[in-house]
């Protein structure tokens, strides 16, 4: 994993399981890896509409993989151009 980047294993910390309908991947830009690593996991566990709103709020660079249709959306904040694209 390259210095300040964090691809989310997609536990929910709060219940020690699996998350339940969360997105298929958040990926988050950082200073360093532990500040990504942190930052993922809280993105992946408040799902797409909280988690995009929070990065937007709080400058930071956030990409949302999302299951939809059968194939994978891709919802950008940031770095990742703060539009969606399919």
């Amino acid at each position: 994993v390259p210095r300040g980047f964090h691809d989310d294993d997609g536990l929910d910390p709060r219940r020690r399981a699996p998350l339940v309908s969360a997105p298929a991947s958040v990926s988050v830009l950082a200073q360093n890896c532990i500040q990504a690593d942190a930052m993922a996991t809280a993105l992946m566990v408040m799902g797409l509409q909280v988690g995009k709103a929070y990065a937007q709020a709080h400058g930071i660079s956030a990409l949302f993989l999302m299951r939809e249709g059968g194939g994978i959306t891709a919802h950008g904040v940031g770095a990742f151009c703060d539009q969606t694209t399919a």
